[in-house]
């Protein structure tokens, strides 16, 4: 088992979601070991039933473990995790000097002009270079 993982980053922190589908939540260890975070744990099944005349049964189980390098130090004492239907959701904010790190950079046409900042162009009707053979 191979639980999917997404990392999303906010201007004040990173959240982790992993899908354990079947996973109790007290088979789960999380542990933060400087900047890696590891999430580990066992799918088991329990399940037994003999009343029955079964064709086929198809479960999954087996332990699983998924590390991930953070970008940066988090504060141990603040990091959130729960656990809801399923998904694993760990909340780590950003260190204040991680949240300076980044910075907007603007991005300039070839021509020296600052481009628009929504995403448009910028030329507009009847200006720019003529059409070649003119």
């Amino acid at each position: 088992m191979t639980p999917s993982i997404d990392v999303c980053e906010t201007d004040n922190s990173l959240q982790v979601k992993a899908e354990l589908p079947g996973v109790d939540e007290s088979d789960i260890d999380v542990e933060l070991n400087g900047d890696i975070l590891s999430i580990r744990g066992e799918k088991k099944s329990d399940y037994e039933q003999t009343e029955q005349n079964y064709h086929l049964v198809e479960r999954s189980y087996g332990s699983f473990a998924r590390s991930i390098r953070l970008p940066f130090t988090v504060d141990q004492d603040k990091v959130d995790a729960s656990f809801d239907k399923g998904v694993l959701t760990i909340t780590l904010p950003k260190p204040a000097d991680a949240q300076k790190l980044t910075k907007k950079i603007s991005v300039k046409r070839t021509d020296g002009q600052q481009a628009s900042s929504t995403g448009q162009g910028t030329a507009q009707s009847g200006q720019g270079a003529p059409a070649s053979g003119q």
